[in-house]
This record gives structure tokens, C-alpha cells and sequence, in this order.
């Protein structure tokens, strides 16, 4: 029979691991793994770069980082969601950021990039209202 600590403690495990998407959870094993040997081959080498980039390219830095310096063409797009509003600061952008989310798309950093849009904002409140206001 287990004690209830234990069942707490097996619980709590479970979840941090069900919170964790399975490419980060088979990424940090295989980065574990491949760190923890002495001597790696060429390829071991290879895979364990590869999967630290995988994790490094979904931290909120390094999207950030491809929002802020897009090419001309994607710059245009990214203009047209910030509307009159400036490309936000890295501190900005991380306020914004849900606190509890780790890891970061490129979609997930736009929709932080929209929420900068003051004007939309406003407009979206006020139509909000004017429905509230003809229900009435």
C-alpha cells in the first residue's frame, strides 16, 4: 500500500511530464543521454546538436529574435498586425508572454505581437459594446 505522499509525489511527476510536449520530452532525454556518454561518435555529436537546437528554437528569445529581423516581405505582414503601434521591446514582449507557457511558436509569438495593436484593441472593445448596447 503506498502512503499518501507517495501518491502525491507520483502525481506530481505525472503531470510535469503530461505539461511537457513529447518533442521536449524525447529531446531533453536524448540531450541527457548524449551528454552522459564519455565518448560519442561523429553522429552521437550531430544528434545532440540537433536536439539542442530544437529546444533553443522554441525558447521566447529566439522567436522574438525572428520576429524582430524578418525579411522585407514577412516584415510587410508583421507591420500590418502592429498597425500604427512600434515592434515591441524584448522586456515587452516577455511581459506579455503567458507565464506558464515554455516554449514558443512562431504563431504563439504573433499572437503576443497583436496584442500591441492598441487601435485594433479599441476597436474590438467598442464593437463589443455597440452589440451589448443593441441586445438592450
Amino acid at each position: 500500500m503506498l502512503k499518501s505522499n507517495q501518491v502525491k509525489k507520483a502525481i506530481s511527476k505525472t503531470v510535469k511530464i503530461a505539461e511537457s510536449p513529447k518533442w521536449s520530452v524525447k529531446a531533453n532525454e536524448t540531450i541527457k543521454t548524449l551528454k552522459a556518454k564519455k565518448e560519442r561518435s561523429q553522429f552521437d555529436t550531430l544528434r545532440l546538436v540537433n536536439q539542442m537546437f530544437k529546444i533553443e528554437n522554441r525558447s521566447l528569445s529566439k522567436i522574438y529574435k525572428d520576429l524582430s529581423n524578418p525579411s522585407p516581405e514577412i516584415q510587410v505582414l508583421i507591420s500590418e498586425i502592429l498597425g500604427a503601434s512600434k515592434f515591441p521591446t524584448f522586456a515587452q514582449f516577455k511581459e506579455k508572454a503567458k507565464k506558464e507557457q515554455t516554449y514558443f511558436s512562431v504563431y504563439s509569438g504573433l499572437l503576443i505581437v497583436k496584442q500591441f495593436n492598441k487601435i485594433a484593441k479599441t476597436r474590438s472593445k467598442v464593437a463589443k459594446q455597440n452589440k451589448a448596447t443593441a441586445k438592450k
